[in-house]
Parts: structure tokens; C-alpha cells; sequence
């Protein structure tokens, strides 16, 4: 059968209206900036993966979410280590569930062995292009209707051998790959959106570069753009109490700079409004420095200084 026609710079592409999307995603609010949108919609648009670079706790995972959210779309998560490889989000062999199959076919003389597909185990690129496929080669995989399309998020890909992007630029560019042992081609039968997170630990290879579309998103230091975030999270936000959040936000993160330290990002200060919203405190509350403190600050004792 033929793949379908996955193109998506056509007139009714889902990246086309993205902006207005947005208000529609329940439960995990973000806040795009102009880069921020413009970044997914062409990168959506155009069929390129989407390479997010930025510090931890920038948001970088929180926008793969957000976008499936608003698409409507699957979300499939995979953090890579440093010991991922290429076959791990592709496919690969269960050797041992093979192997205990062989060792009970020599005990009872049964036929315990299957066909060499059965033992297929399908990665996160299998089963974002594939999802009924890799479903039905795999029990225990969860058979629910697939939606239309997917949101693949790779995460942390710099901490991977420096091979892995490269490895897998045919997948991700062609949306097809083949399983040479089983003389399998797999290809993608709905929209695959791909984002690609990195913190920046390693260079990755110019050749994965130029396929992607690059966003950057920085520690945000201004206040109407943290107030904006913030009461995307929590809509009945006492200001007087974000002021005081924002003042050791901005304090300490000068302090981390001033130290060679990694200042705290937007992930620590919603941690610190999630805080005092928990505890129910006040901005004349003693506790609330520690309470804030404690939430942005990673470095020991410096923050006590």
C-alpha cells in the first residue's frame, strides 16, 4: 500500500493556525514569545525537526507537550543517555524473550519459537510513524486509535554519542526507515512533528544543524514577560507576592552569575510560586525568603551569603 501524503506546507496544515490552537490546550499552560511560535510554525510547516537549545528549566519540554496539546495530536517522550544509540529509537531485537522461548522449545519439544518479527521491540520513531504496526507486533504495547498525528520529543540529545544525530538524519528526513534483518520498510502514515532538546553540553554535527529549525529560548529576566507566565499557571496570582518571588529571582540569579554558577531559570521560579501557593504564604509571612530560597537556589550555601 502506498504511504499517504505526509506532506504539510499545504493550505490546511494545523502550523498554519497554531496561534489561535494555543487557547485551546487544557492543563499544562505555556507562553510563547514571538521566537517561540514562529520557530514551531515554520518548523511544523515545512516538515523539519525542531532543535530547542537552552539552560534546564527553560521550558524546552514543557513546548513539546504544549504543542501535541494544541494539535491535538499523540506525544511520545523519549530522554536519551549516553548510551543511546540509533537502534534504540528505531527498533531492536528481544533476544533474551527469544532465547527463554528456544531454551523451552529444547526442554519440551515445542514449537516455543516464533517468527524472527514477533520478537521486534519498536522504539519511539517506529511507533510515532507506525502506531497500529507497532502495536499489533508488540501485546503489550497499549492498542489505543492513534490520532492524526505526533509529537516526538527527543530529549537532551548532547548527551548521546556524537554519532546519534547523524544516524538517524534519514529517518527523521525521509520519515522512513528499513529493518535490514526482516528486509522491513517502515514509513510514517500520519504528520510527525519531531523536537530535538539540547542543554548545549556538546556541539552536535553541522549536518544535523542544517535540517533543523534552531530555537533558542533564554532565562526570561523581564517582569511583565514572568508575570505573563506566571498567571498562565496560576490565574489568582497576588502580585505583591510575584514581586517579592521576582526580587530573589532576579538577586539570586546575579548572585549565581557573579559565582560562574547556573542562575535559576523558569522552571525554579514557578517552583517557588508553586511553593508559597502551597503553603499558603504571605508576603509578610517570615518563612517566605526560606520557602523562595529554597526553590530557586541549587548552589549550597552561597545563597545564605
Amino acid at each position: 500500500m502506498d504511504a499517504p501524503d505526509l506532506r504539510q506546507h499545504n493550505p490546511e496544515s494545523p502550523f498554519k493556525t497554531f496561534a489561535e490552537r494555543i487557547s485551546d490546550v487544557a492543563g499544562a499552560p505555556y507562553h510563547y514569545d514571538s521566537d517561540s511560535l514562529r520557530a514551531v510554525r515554520v518548523a511544523g510547516a515545512i516538515g523539519r525537526v525542531l532543535l530547542v537549545r537552552g539552560a534546564p528549566g527553560t521550558g524546552k519540554t514543557s513546548l513539546a507537550r504544549n504543542v501535541a496539546g494544541a494539535l491535538g495530536w499523540d506525544y511520545i517522550e523519549f530522554v536519551v543517555t549516553s548510551r543511546t544509540q540509533a537502534s534504540d529509537l528505531l527498533w531492536r531485537f528481544d533476544n533474551l524473550e527469544r532465547l527463554n522461548d528456544a531454551y523451552a522449545s529444547a526442554i519440551d519439544r515445542s514449537e516455543s519459537v516464533r517468527e524472527k518479527r514477533n520478537y521486534l521491540e519498536p522504539g519511539p520513531l517506529f511507533r510515532a510513524f507506525a502506531p497500529e504496526f507497532a502495536a499489533g507486533l508488540r501485546r503489550t504495547l497499549p492498542h489505543e486509535p492513534p490520532k492524526s498525528g505526533v509529537v516526538l520529543l527527543m530529549d537532551e540529545i548532547d548527551k548521546a554519542d556524537p554519532d546519534l544525530p547523524n544516524d538517524l538524519l534519514v529517518p527523521l528526513e525521509a520519515k522512513r526507515f528499513t529493518i535490514d534483518a526482516l528486509n522491513l520498510l517502515v514509513e510514517a502514515q500520519r504528520p510527525v512533528f519531531v523536537v530535538v532538546t539540547t542543554n548545549e553540553e556538546r556541539d552536535l554535527p553541522q549536518a544535523f544543524l542544517r535540517r533543523c529549525v534552531i530555537l533558542t529560548l533564554k532565562r526570561p529576566a523581564d517582569r511583565d514577560a514572568l508575570l505573563t507566565i506566571a498567571r498562565k499557571h496560576f490565574p489568582k496570582l497576588d502580585v505583591r507576592l510575584f514581586d517579592a518571588v521576582f526580587d530573589a529571582y532576579i538577586s539570586l540569579g546575579e548572585k549565581a552569575e557573579g559565582n560562574d554558577l547556573r542562575p535559576p531559570a523558569t522552571a525554579e521560579f514557578l517552583d517557588a510560586l508553586s511553593a508559597c501557593e502551597e503553603l499558603g504564604l504571605k508576603v509578610e509571612d517570615e518563612e517566605l525568603k526560606f520557602a523562595v530560597r529554597a526553590a530557586l537556589w541549587k548552589h549550597g550555601d552561597v545563597a545564605a551569603q
